[in-house]
């Protein structure tokens, strides 16, 4: 099903899945959610639970990853923009540069 081929770099593996069994995208989520239940540890990838469903159902689950994926960058992306928004305009006010509009 899968093959951890090789250590990359310290907290980095490759997985090889075969796809005619394993759906990449379903295995991408299945060992996000397992980094994300460790607490910032990483987790075992041989004690990682894959759930067994057919490689259909895996296709659809696969394709919602990559929406919530896709879905949390967009997100990280504004937040970035809102913190950045947020330096600029406290340094524009700090530093004279912006002049702060009415708060009524």
């Amino acid at each position: 099903m899968c093959t951890i081929s090789a250590l990359l770099a310290p907290r980095v593996a490759l997985v090889r899945a075969n796809p005619a069994v394993v759906d990449h995208r379903f295995l991408a989520g299945v060992l996000q959610a397992a980094a994300d239940s460790e607490d910032g540890k990483l987790p075992d990838l041989f004690a990682v639970g894959f759930p067994r469903m057919p490689l259909a159902e895996q296709r659809l689950a696969g394709a919602s990853v990559v929406e919530l994926m896709a879905l949390d960058d967009a997100w990280r992306h504004q937040r970035s923009a809102v913190e950045q928004l947020v330096r600029e305009g406290i340094a524009g006010l700090a530093g004279g540069r912006l002049s702060p509009g009415s708060t009524a």
